[in-house]
């Protein structure tokens, strides 16, 4: 195999597995995993103005 060639697929699936991870913290609403819950807490600042205005 040529260097450029392992070169390029390292960086897909360098690339592939940051765009899933990305992609995944946003939709952490259905809170399943507690981990990515605490990394990611963009739910927290979706609920919290939704109970203040209610």
């Amino acid at each position: 195999m040529h260097a450029r060639t392992l070169l390029t697929i390292a960086l897909a699936l360098i690339t592939a597995v940051a765009i899933v991870w990305f992609i995944s913290s946003f939709f952490v609403l259905q809170d399943e995993n507690p981990r990515t819950s605490l990394d990611a807490p963009i739910p927290v600042a979706l609920t919290v103005p939704a109970v203040a205005s209610s």
